[in-house]
């Protein structure tokens, strides 16, 4: 007999037993806790999917799937999951009593350290897709209601099961069910209220991944597929995700590594993730070479503010140097030294003396900010890399021209944004920076 795990077990861990045998031991599953490398201001705590998201982002030990209790826990597995595919497709099991069955032999967890486990197992047993319209079901149950604001809906058994059903979309790029006119390619079926409807499974998850809940599991689905379809779908969600879901689809779409993404990620990347702007910086700075958006006089206005933003954005989450205390010597490389920073420096210096927006000045001042930090450390000699030293000193004669811009120029664009009602959001930090400005 199968049974899941009791309320006073370890909470989301599968356990089968037989009346003549003993039961499996789980593997050590330990969780590494880390704190987010990016601090989250006050209101993005508060956003839909925070908690998710950042439990996401902590490291797990990896699963060896090699020793005997997770080769036996597979086994057992693999077994009871047949059995109930079998009931479905030949013993006329209704669907919803599939995924009653179903439920808890997905309650595995956490997520993140089990989906490279556990997805490619479950699709093994199921290529012909015959779950498909049992992972729709799952996912249209939605979460738990009344969870309180600082739980997470991927640790209950309901909310762990919908978001395995997701990431097994993934897998059926090509697969599908005929509807009733027998079209298959590309699409997939489902009972609602007795009549079969069909669904495109790109649009599908498109429109999942607008939902900050669920969005990290919808567009990994999507990535999956690399097809055009799921590449327009992601596209399309773009203008839609608020939050938390527009950083997944930002890192989504990034993930196609298409240069003809580039302009709109610029365009509507930091639209709507107020507080989240780090985290879509970040992945934007890897991959997108702002530096042809800010040496381009005849760039869309629009980019290149954004493109001076995003730049100030990753200055400003470079500026604290991670200390080693063993050795003083920073322990990994920032990120701003991931792409050319001394070309990066000069093209926002050239961008602004062309069009001295505030956007071109706040990212200046975030600029001097940053060099003031490292070049004092440097000097202390805390800083011994060269991959840090050599881009910095290539940047210090800029600055004289930057201190002078700043004080002319830049000074100027900050009190014309002042007196913009359209920049009302900025209105603090811009006041922020005058000020500073003016006390120097």
């Amino acid at each position: 007999m199968t049974q899941p795990a009791s309320e006073s077990s370890t909470e989301g861990f599968l356990y089968l037993e037989r009346e003549t045998d003993r039961e499996l031991q789980e593997p050590d599953l330990a969780r590494i806790e880390i704190n987010p490398t990016i601090p989250l201001s006050t209101s993005a705590h508060e956003l839909p999917g925070t908690v998710e998201h950042l439990t996401a982002r902590q490291t797990f030990h990896a699963l060896n799937i090699h020793t005997p209790e997770m080769k036996q826990h597979l086994s057992a597995l693999r077994t009871e999951v047949t059995r109930i595919l079998t009931n479905l497709r030949w013993e006329n099991q209704s669907v919803e009593e599939t995924v009653q069955h179903l439920l808890p032999f997905l309650n595995i967890g956490p997520i993140q350290q089990w989906k490279d486990v556990l997805i490619p197992f479950l699709y093994e047993i199921d290529r012909g897709g015959t779950l498909i319209p049992i992972w729709l079901q799952i996912i249209e149950q939605g979460d738990p209601s009344a969870l309180s604001i600082d739980a997470n809906p991927g640790e209950t058994e309901q909310g762990r099961a919908r978001r395995y059903a997701i990431l097994m979309l993934g897998n059926y790029r090509t697969m599908g069910i005929a509807d009733k006119t027998g079209s298959q390619a590309h699409f997939i079926s489902r009972r609602d209220d007795d009549r079969l409807f069909s669904t495109d499974l790109a649009q599908y998850l498109g429109a999942l991944a607008t939902d900050p809940h669920v969005s990290l599991y919808a567009t990994q689905a999507l990535i999956k597929h690399t097809t055009a379809a799921s590449m327009q779908a992601l596209v399309g969600a773009l203008p839609e995700a608020h939050g938390w879901a527009k950083v997944d689809v930002v890192e989504g779409c990034l993930e196609f590594q298409q240069e003809r993404f580039h302009d709109l990620l610029l365009a509507r990347g930091l639209e709507h993730v107020s507080g989240l702007e780090s985290y879509v910086a970040l992945p934007i700075y890897k991959q997108v070479p702002l530096e042809r958006y800010l040496g381009d006089r005849k760039a869309d206005p629009r980019l290149k503010a954004n493109a001076a933003l995003i730049f100030q954005s990753v200055l400003q989450d470079s500026a604290r140097i991670p200390l080693n205390t063993a050795t003083d010597t920073p322990e990994s490389l920032p990120v701003i030294f991931s792409r050319n920073f001394p070309t990066l420096a000069q093209a926002l210096l050239d961008s602004a003396m062309a069009e001295p927006t505030w956007q071109n000045t706040v990212a200046l001042h975030q600029l001097g900010l940053f060099m003031g930090q490292y070049w004092s450390a440097i000097n202390k000699g805390y800083i011994k890399d060269p991959r840090i030293i050599t881009p910095v000193y290539q940047v210090l004669p800029l600055m004289n021209e930057i201190e002078r811009w700043m004080n002319g120029p830049g000074r100027a664009s900050l009190q014309q944004a002042l007196a913009n009602p359209n920049e009302e959001q900025h209105i603090y930090a811009l006041r922020d920076i005058l000020t500073q400005l003016e006390s120097v």
